[in-house]
């Protein structure tokens, strides 16, 4: 949160609630919804962790930068980049202010904006439960 606020000191961050943000920084808390997709769907872009919000941001289509945090997420940040779902760095070995701020910068850009935006619902559309559990019945025989 800091590494961003410092990098765009001219965005308002609105941040998860339960979220830790330093006290020199200025954030909004997000209410807590049933789903991200309700709160997220009224953001310019969005900045998470390369885990399950990125999915969720994906599929509400808000362009977003995803920071790989931890080992497990670098294969899923490789796919979010390759599938163009959105833009990824590796902070595993800290934040690269450099780095943030000309990802950032694509992020400003409308066109980047607006492409990002229109491959998350195109590849995830939230219904991937529903088809697996509609997969399951099938092949176990117990009907619709």
């Amino acid at each position: 949160i800091a590494a961003v606020a410092e990098a765009s000191p001219a965005v308002r961050l609105l941040i998860a609630a339960g979220l830790p943000a330093p006290d020199h920084v200025v954030v909004e808390r997000l209410p807590q919804p049933a789903t991200l997709v309700e709160s997220a769907r009224d953001a310019d872009l969005a900045v998470t962790a390369a885990g399950m919000t990125a999915y969720e941001l994906a599929c509400a289509g808000v362009p977003f930068l995803a920071l790989v945090v931890a080992d497990n997420q670098a294969r899923v940040g490789a796919a979010l980049e390759r599938s163009g779902l959105g833009l990824v760095l590796d902070v595993r070995e800290g934040v690269d202010l450099c780095a943030l701020r000309e990802r950032l910068a694509r992020l400003a850009d409308v066109s980047v904006r607006q492409s990002l935006a229109a491959a998350g619902p195109r590849a995830i559309d939230g219904r991937g439960a529903s088809r697996a559990v509609g997969a399951l019945a099938l092949r176990w025989g117990l009907g619709g």
